[in-house]
């Protein structure tokens, strides 16, 4: 035991000592020359070699910056191959007999670039070539390992591909025979991803892959196993499974494809489904087989389904070499839901919007892929008992039945549906949903729509029908026609959703609406004035859910209220306060009926201003001049009140205490009242007009038994403050 202790002590002492003394005895850039020379040999191309070493294990020679050019016709000024550092596997005795053989190499970092031209060919096919075309390649190699490369992807019209972290072992390669070969590597992005190959290179590659982690497209996390037979000449056969992880993908996919020209082959796939942990139910085709022939695709029938949504589809790619262009044709049903989620299965973005009922529809589509804005299209269909959830609006849109008809230029859409609210979620999410210039909407838009409620932020419609148009930014509903608090109301609206605030034009005609209601819906006056409303008019507004709608008002209103009511105040008790009616005993209601009031407003800013407006009342009737602020509900009006001869003997007649002071009288008996009334609306402070009265009792210097022109003319209004009294001559 002690001797072969011994023993192994003097192997390794001598092994030592010749590592400790062989780089003195070798020069290893004595075989710089052969080892260059070998390699332009094997490779027919020109090789650049750095500093030369001697690596002790594995024995052989380091060659530090090895480049090895490119191929004459390439001109692309890069080296093919630029590696870090390269061995050449060396035996001692051909070390010592100042031989080297090149056919073992490890390459260490290597930057390699592989680039197709235009006609199809790659620039690694000429290594080994004498010449660009110098027939099948002479180069041979025990064993070739490549690691930690960088290898980048060049082709003509498609965009540059990187891999890192490429390893390649290639064992017995002699061209002609069957080579074994592993190979992994690294495609650039996000995460681990590794791609692995497995098989023998014989004029082509058989054998196995393995996919881990990629990331093509929008899927993540592609998982797969396969076989690949890809001949030098002939179809790519190939079989294999696959599954992702974002979206949850799966699928088994056969094919035999030949590249040429054009694509010819076929392809096969089984079982495919994609979920993501949103969706109630993952989208399925079961079987989809599509043709290569004559540069185009040709899909057979076949069916996406999800949960209770099936679609019929077919599709063809045609012109796939230099414009590809598809055709298509969808024809599905099931839940809005389930197709919502088909959609995003396919690609496209339904972020935003969450759906609920049952679809219908068929499409035809085509045009090139590489421009989808120009892909023209028609779709039909209908939805049944739909809801809609809308970004931005707080309640969802509720559907009875919708029926549509779309093309690129236009959407044609009937609408049904028991209630339609229009109400913001919030002021930020009405801002965020659009900031003018743009509606979101390529097509003009026409249809029809009948609405059992409409609500919006300050009215409620009911029994609504209307044709609606819109384009570029302009919605129109004309006519729009249906009921708003009890009554009738017959529209024209204008609408630029360009701008922010939205501007709205109106020309209207109601009848019959509930006046306090109205008033509550865009002024703070909730209980003013009560009766039956009718108007005629044209008017403009901004949708500002932060400023007040009254604010925005612009435009001319007739308006006519009947069998009214002002509460609040007593304006008979006022006009006997006024004229100290003796005769007169105060009444206790707090309120004012009325028969009619009637006249023109001219709106501006929340400011309406008349000249024309008119009050009868029992008793009399009072005409009215001045502004009203609908915004701080202020007015500042001239008022001439005619009480009638019954009213002006109750209260006295010539013999009332305010009689040429405040009160007038004229020839028939009424009693005339100029005030002044200013203040709230809802308690105005009212006070005799006394220039009014002056100018009145200069016109008429007799004062008593003197007759007066009437100044209040319904038919033609009001006009000049009620200046207008003058002596009537006596008839004969």
């Amino acid at each position: 035991m002690k001797k072969a202790l011994i023993g192994a002590g003097i192997v390794l002492a001598l092994i030592l000592t010749a590592a400790a003394i062989l780089p003195f005895l070798v020069d290893v850039n004595y075989f710089r020359p052969q080892i260059q020379a070998a390699l332009e040999s094997k490779l027919k191309r020109k090789v650049e070699l750095g500093k030369l070493g001697l690596k002790l294990y594995p024995l052989s020679v380091r060659v530090d910056d090895v480049k090895v050019s490119e191929g004459a016709g390439w001109g692309i000024g890069a080296p093919f191959l630029a590696a870090k550092q390269m061995l050449v596997d060396v035996d001692l005795g051909a070390l010592f007999n100042k031989q080297v053989k090149v056919d073992a190499l490890t390459l260490t970092q290597p930057f390699i670039q592989l680039i197709r031209n235009e006609q199809g060919k790659w620039n690694f096919q000429s290594v080994g070539q004498q010449g660009e075309s110098g027939g099948e390649s002479k180069l041979s190699m025990a064993r070739l390992i490549v690691d930690d490369a960088t290898v980048t992807l060049i082709r003509p019209g498609a965009t540059t591909q990187t891999f890192n972290h490429v390893k390649l072992t290639l064992l017995d390669f002699v061209p002609g025979k069957p080579s074994r070969v592993e190979a992994s590597m690294q495609p650039a992005g996000e995460g681990k991803q590794l791609v692995e190959l497995n098989g023998t290179i014989n004029g082509g590659f058989d054998g196995k892959f393995k996919l881990t982690g990629l990331t093509q497209a929008s899927f993540k996390g592609i998982d797969g196993t396969g076989t690949v037979k890809a001949p030098s000449s002939g179809p790519i056969q190939f079989d294999a499974t696959l599954s992702a992880i974002e979206p949850m993908f799966s699928g088994v996919f056969q094919g035999s494809v030949e590249s040429g020209d054009t694509l010819k082959g076929t392809l096969a796939a089984r079982n495919l489904q994609v979920n993501r942990k949103e969706w109630k139910h993952p989208v399925q085709i079961t079987s989809l087989k599509l043709a290569f022939a004559d540069d185009k695709a040709t899909f057979q029938p076949f069916v996406v389904q999800s949960g209770d949504f099936r679609a019929n589809a077919k599709l063809e790619v045609t012109d796939m070499s230099k414009a590809p262009s598809v055709n298509g044709e969808i024809e599905s049903s099931g839940t809005v839901a389930q197709l919502l989620a088909t959609a995003s299965a396919f690609g496209a973005d339904v972020s935003g919007v969450n759906a609920a009922g049952r679809i219908v529809l068929q499409a035809m589509f085509s045009g090139p892929t590489s421009k989808p804005d120009t892909i023209t299209y028609r779709a039909s269909g209908a939805l049944d008992d739909a809801t809609v959830t809308v970004a931005g609006l707080a309640s969802p849109l509720q559907l009875k039945h919708a029926s549509f008809h779309v093309t690129p230029k236009l959407i044609d859409i009937a609408v049904d549906t028991p209630e339609l609210s229009l109400i913001p979620a919030s002021a930020s999410n009405e801002k965020a949903a659009g900031k003018g210039g743009s509606t979101g909407v390529r097509q003009a838009l026409r249809g029809t729509a009948k609405i059992g409620k409409l609500i919006t932020p300050n009215f409620t419609f009911e029994q609504v029908k209307t044709q609606f148009s819109m384009s570029q930014g302009m919605l129109k509903m004309d006519p729009l026609e249906g009921t708003l608090y009890g009554g009738s109301i017959s529209a024209a609206i204008n609408s630029d959703l360009r701008r922010q605030p939205v501007k709205v034009n109106v020309a209207t005609r109601v009848s019959g609406i509930d006046a306090i209601q109205l008033l509550s819906s865009v002024t703070g006056l909730k209980k003013l004035l009560t009766g039956k409303l009718s108007a005629d008019g044209g008017f403009s507004f901004d949708l500002d859910p932060n400023q007040p709608l009254a604010k925005s008002i612009i435009g001319n209103l007739k308006i006519e209220l009947v069998d009214g009511r002002i509460n609040g105040f007593n304006l008979i008790n006022e006009f006997a306060r006024i004229g100290r009616f003796l005769g007169f005993s105060t009444k206790e209601n707090a309120f004012t009926d009325f028969v009619k009031l009637a006249g023109s407003l001219k709106i501006q800013n929340g400011i309406a201003e008349s000249d024309n407006l008119r009050l009868e009342f029992g008793g009399g009737s009072l005409g009215a001049a001045g502004t009203l602020n609908l915004l701080d509900e202020q007015m500042n009006m001239k008022l001439v009140t005619t009480l009638d001869k019954d009213f002006s003997k109750s209260a006295g007649g010539n013999q009332i205490g305010g009689f040429l002071t405040t009160v007038l009288a004229n020839e028939k008996g009424e009693l005339i009242l100029p005030i002044l009334a200013s203040g709230p609306m809802s308690r105005p402070k009212l006070v005799p007009d006394a220039a009014q009265i002056a100018k009145m009792r200069l016109q008429s210097p007799a004062g008593l038994g003197k007759q007066v022109k009437d100044i209040q003319n319904a038919a033609e209004g009001i006009k000049g403050f009620f200046d207008q009294f003058r002596k009537k001559k006596e008839q004969p």
